[in-house]
């Protein structure tokens, strides 16, 4: 170990590998990866559950897998089966002891600070396809833990008192309130500009909107309120809503790039 702390290339001795890590980026112009995989195991690091390379992790080593969400769970049931003898092992009489002195509450996934970075991490991951899949694949068919199972009556109960308890349970929004939900969840909180008491997605479309104004163009401002369906190039089908509505001919404003993408395709 003490080995790791001594620069391959230069021979200088770091007393912590925190160091020599430093020594490396600043001295040598080399990342951590590429000086270990070069001069401390310069051999493929295979994960521990497939065939992938394992995902480096810090002060030198590679962590058990490759970092994605299958194996992580591999991992984390053979280490609790090591340890405890079950793969689904939860000390849960102690997770609500410790959440309730370090956070006040019984279960710390219900403090604000981390519902907000939960649903941070989830936009992040969301981007991922791969992630989103197996997200689907949880509640599909046999992975869905109520697969082939049915709820008790208590259950039921439980479940039917929660649902009249919601101010919607057995009534169907109107016309007119759909129509200012789908203006509501596509102008506020997604559009960063406002002009006029309109909402635009990006400065070009504002640009636009002020060059309709100073035109003799008759123009209908269309946001939120009219929507098309269209197919991309694999068939899949997406919702569109125009932005503006001129002389009849609806209008879509958009960069060069993004017209040039798969997603604009119809």
């Amino acid at each position: 170990m003490e080995t790791k702390f001594i620069c391959k290339i230069c021979g200088k001795k770091f007393k912590t590998g925190a160091g020599l890590a430093t020594h490396i980026g600043q001295f040598e112009k080399l990342k951590q990866k590429e000086y270990f995989d070069t001069y401390i195991e310069p051999w493929f690091h295979k994960c521990k559950y497939c065939e992938n390379e394992a995902r480096y992790g810090t002060n030198f080593r590679y962590l058990p897998t490759c970092g994605c969400v299958e194996c992580s769970i591999k991992l984390s049931k053979d280490t609790r089966l090591e340890k405890y003898g079950d793969a689904n092992y939860v000390n849960s009489q102690q997770r609500k002891l410790t959440n309730t002195e370090r956070y006040g509450v019984t279960c710390n996934l219900n403090t604000q600070k981390c519902i907000e970075k939960r649903v941070q991490n989830y936009k992040e991951k969301a981007k991922d396809p791969e992630y989103v899949k197996w997200r689907r694949s949880l509640i599909s068919g046999a992975s869905n833990g109520m697969f082939g199972k049915h709820h008790t009556e208590e259950a039921k109960q439980k479940c039917k008192k929660c649902g009249t308890a919601n101010g919607m349970f057995g009534k169907h929004h109107t016309e007119e309130a759909k129509l200012k939900m789908s203006i509501n969840r596509s102008s506020p909180k997604k559009q960063k500009y406002e002009q006029d008491g309109l909402f635009f997605d990006s400065t070009l479309e504002v640009q636009y909107y002020n060059l309709l104004k100073n035109s003799n163009l008759a123009y209908t401002y269309l946001h939120g309120t009219k929507k098309l369906l269209y197919l991309d190039k694999t068939g899949k089908q997406h919702t569109y809503w125009p932005d503006l509505e001129i002389n009849g001919k609806l209008v879509e404003i958009k960069t060069k790039a993004a017209f040039n993408s798969d997603r604009y395709y119809v």
